[in-house]
């Protein structure tokens, strides 16, 4: 799990649009905690993905986390789209 000081990977959503800046290393993985309702954990995925190399040993892995099994169901939704 690579830890990032909050400068590093900070997510805006002002107007809907997500401006992300995240300091890709190969093989990232990226725990989001408290991650309903989803969106920053997908704007996090997609840019990793356009970042990866595509290989499979070097592909980032993004995991999402809530306490609440509502709140989870609400984000698999959204990253389902």
């Amino acid at each position: 799990l690579d830890l990032l000081p909050a400068h590093q990977h900070a997510c805006s959503d002002g107007d809907g649009d997500h401006t992300c800046s995240i300091t890709h290393t190969p093989a990232m993985k990226v725990l989001d905690l408290c991650c309903c309702p989803g969106l920053k954990l997908c704007a996090i995925a997609d840019l990793l993905e356009m970042k990866s190399s595509g290989d499979d040993d070097s592909s980032p892995i993004v995991v999402g986390v809530d306490i609440c099994a509502q709140r989870m169901q609400i984000c698999k939704k959204i990253v389902r789209k």
